[in-house]
């Protein structure tokens, strides 16, 4: 009689647990719920680290493009003129995001560049007066020019600017400049700068060097321009 009150009560227990096979498939479907909710976890971190590299990567492209046009916009200067056609060539065909950088960090040395390219200092600028005579000792020459723009076109973009500056050379000769016998014997490189209103008119006096060895002819050039902002 204990030993059947002893079985009936353990087949009591059995019934109110879960079976054997019920056990497993609930651990499985925990275990798999774990690695659902771990892999979502992770996909969320992966979404989320590939979404800040590319933000970083886009920063970096963005730092990268705004340094190449503070560096452009530097280079637009008058001592570096000769190398401005190249450098505006360089700003015509860059990208899209590369221009908008320049144009932003410095529009009007865009706008300076454009108009040094396609616009030369000895053809559409032009003394309206120029004359130089020797000191009294003979030691160097005073020079006297007026200049202004003979390019309506061009006068009208220099409007915009606050000033405009030309460089000018001086070359001496023993003869005559429109003489068949001319021979240039010295040349001064960047002798004086003359500087323009936005009227685009200028005079100026200044003292270059002379020797009588030089000859006693001269010739005065305008060799470059740059407009100021």
């Amino acid at each position: 009689m204990t030993t059947d009150k002893a079985a009936q009560a353990m087949g009591s227990r059995r019934a109110a647990g879960f079976p054997t096979p019920h056990r497993i498939l609930l651990a499985v479907t925990i275990l798999l719920g774990i690695v659902a909710a771990t892999m979502v976890t992770l996909a969320a971190m992966r979404s989320a680290a590939i979404h800040r590299m590319t933000k970083e990567a886009e920063q970096t492209r963005q730092q990268a493009t705004s340094l190449v046009a503070s560096r452009w916009c530097d280079l637009i200067t008058a001592d570096n003129d000769s190398q401005i056609p190249t450098l505006y060539s360089e700003y015509a065909t860059a990208n899209e995001a590369k221009q908008s950088a320049i144009d932003a960090s410095c529009p009007k040395r865009v706008e300076a560049a454009e108009i040094i390219t396609q616009h030369h200092a000895d053809s559409d600028f032009k003394f309206t007066d120029s004359t130089c005579g020797p000191s009294a000792d003979g030691s160097h020459l005073r020079c006297s020019v007026t200049v202004e723009a003979n390019n309506e076109n061009l006068r009208q973009k220099l409007s915009t600017f606050s000033s405009v500056d030309i460089t000018m050379k001086l070359e001496y000769a023993e003869n005559l400049f429109d003489s068949a016998f001319y021979r240039t014997l010295h040349v001064e490189e960047n002798v004086a700068t003359v500087r323009l209103s936005p009227d685009c008119r200028g005079s100026l006096t200044f003292d270059a060097p002379y020797d009588p060895a030089w000859g006693r002819y001269y010739g005065l050039y305008m060799t470059s321009f740059f407009p100021n902002e």
